[in-house]
């Protein structure tokens, strides 16, 4: 359900409006965290959140304010490929079509790879995820 803003909750968690996570840590993030521990941390957020949202029974499948799906937001942010990846996996598997277009015509893959982020390991599951060759279970 959309708020004051026209977004509804899920797009605010989705979207970092492509945001780099090093620029939101400043210049030493890499350095100073271990990325196992970053990845747990993120990983346990993320579960728990969406978990929450599924029980209150938010439709994950809704159109965005920019009338793309939730994949759409995720194609565009600046986290981590291994956190992209999860939330992609999440969201086809609560029935999100990985091909469906935005209105513009584009879909997530080819948002990911407009936005230049480097992260091939996401462009290659994002193509997995569109041809369905990917079996998903985010529990």
């Amino acid at each position: 359900m959309p708020n004051n803003a026209g977004r509804a909750v899920a797009e605010f968690i989705f979207d970092d409006n492509g945001r780099m996570e090093d620029e939101k840590m400043g210049n030493h993030g890499e350095c100073s965290r271990s990325h196992d521990a970053d990845f747990r941390n993120w990983q346990d957020v993320d579960h728990k959140v969406f978990t929450a949202l599924d029980d209150a029974g938010i439709d994950w499948r809704a159109k965005t304010s920019e009338s793309g799906n939730l994949l759409h937001l995720v194609a565009r942010s600046g986290l981590s490929q291994e956190r992209l990846i999860w939330r992609s996996q999440f969201l086809v598997d609560k029935g999100i079509d990985p091909t469906a277009p935005d209105a513009d015509g584009w879909t997530a893959r080819k948002i990911a790879e407009h936005y230049i982020l480097n992260k091939f390991r996401f462009y290659e599951e994002l193509g997995k995820l569109e041809s369905g060759g990917v079996e998903v279970e985010w529990q």
